[in-house]
């Protein structure tokens, strides 16, 4: 574990999660690194708010749901307020793709599934802190950075519907590759478009070679 002191002092991070047990224990998972301090715990909406507002805050690390809603709604209205400190989601892999992918829509800058280490958290915060993306698959399902530097969740399905559009493959081909339905291989195609807010295979191709490079 590297515990060495920051060159150019510690990250503030806020922790924010409806369960006082989980809170607490991020925040103990935390403490080893010289480069990371916890200034703050919040479980409500209103909490993340009023914590903004009265310390510095470089990094906000938070649950899949607070003590009065969701994580996106809470993160909604710390953009709506006009703050811009970088939100990193922790989500689990039964609450499904779903759920990231509405926080990443709400405004976070950031996602790692809650079976990270205490190393890769800390690694994910400065990350972060650092001005970059961060967005760590679940083994059940991933996360693709377009272009635009918006983040979509593909299922694993769909990231080989993908390739395989980009290798030129037609959707009844697809389906004999895959060993699938041709009409499973058009609704996957139907969400992938969806989802990269595309209206061709040209450009959905186009996104995957973005996506992969």
């Amino acid at each position: 574990m590297d515990t060495s002191p920051p060159a150019t002092g510690c990250i503030q991070v806020l922790i924010v999660e409806g369960e006082f047990l989980l809170r607490a224990g991020l925040s103990r998972l935390l403490a080893p690194f010289r480069d990371i301090r916890v200034v703050g715990q919040a479980g409500t909406t209103n909490g993340l708010l009023e914590r903004l507002r009265r310390a510095e805050v470089d990094v906000v690390v938070m649950g899949g749901r607070l003590e009065d809603g969701r994580a996106a709604g809470a993160i909604a209205a710390a953009r709506t307020a006009g703050w811009r400190t970088p939100i990193l989601m922790l989500g689990s892999s039964y609450q499904g793709p779903h759920s990231a992918a509405e926080a990443v829509r709400a405004g976070a800058s950031g996602f790692m599934p809650t079976n990270a280490n205490p190393e890769q958290l800390a690694k994910g915060i400065r990350k972060l802190h650092a001005g970059l993306p961060l967005f760590e698959p679940s083994p059940q399902w991933a996360m693709t950075v377009g272009p635009d530097g918006r983040a979509r969740v593909v299922t694993p399905r769909e990231r080989e519907v993908l390739a395989h559009i980009e290798r030129g493959l037609s959707n009844r081909q697809i389906g004999v590759e895959l060993g699938i339905a041709m009409r499973t291989v058009d609704k996957h195609v139907e969400n992938l478009m969806r989802k990269f807010d595309v209206r061709n295979r040209r450009d959905l191709a186009d996104e995957f070679r973005a996506a992969a490079s």
